[in-house]
């Protein structure tokens, strides 16, 4: 169970009931329309934060997440794929494989993700499902550039 609380500790709080075991991963979505939060289990479940409603069942058994900066999909990884998830259906959609227990991060204003850990950092053509370009160096920060330049 996990209780949402508003920002400055007053006002409507919101219950999230897990019937499928422990979180492990929580993420809100760009918009704040929506919570995923990670299980055990397995399994990620998508609420809608307001009323505490589950909207989704993915099975997914994700390390991490990651909402694009549109709040439309919903990515899951572990160590050997990155799905993307339909945030409006729960349908799963492409997946591909992963830099070894990876980290995602959407560029704000390109089709372009970046992913890695460690020694290698891939750039994906998320449209194409194609990697662009992969740096094989040790990496420990990561960050885009809020312009197309």
């Amino acid at each position: 169970m996990a209780t949402l609380i508003g920002a400055n500790g007053a006002g409507k709080s919101t219950t999230l009931r897990s019937i499928m075991g422990l979180y492990h991963l929580l993420e809100w979505s760009p918009d704040g329309k929506r919570l995923a939060a990670g299980y055990y289990n397995s399994n990620v479940a998508v609420f809608d934060p307001h009323t505490g409603a589950q909207l989704h069942t993915l099975a997914a058994a994700a390390q991490r997440l990651c909402w694009t900066p549109d709040s439309q999909t919903l990515t899951t990884s572990d160590p050997t794929t990155v799905t993307c998830w339909d945030a409006a259906t729960g349908k799963r959609g492409q997946s591909f494989p992963a830099a070894s227990n990876t980290y995602l991060y959407w560029s704000p204003v390109r089709p372009q993700a970046y992913q890695g850990r460690g020694t290698s950092v891939w750039l994906w053509d998320t449209q194409a499902c194609m990697v662009l370009h992969r740096f094989d160096h040790p990496v420990a920060l990561y960050s885009w550039s809020p312009s197309r330049d």
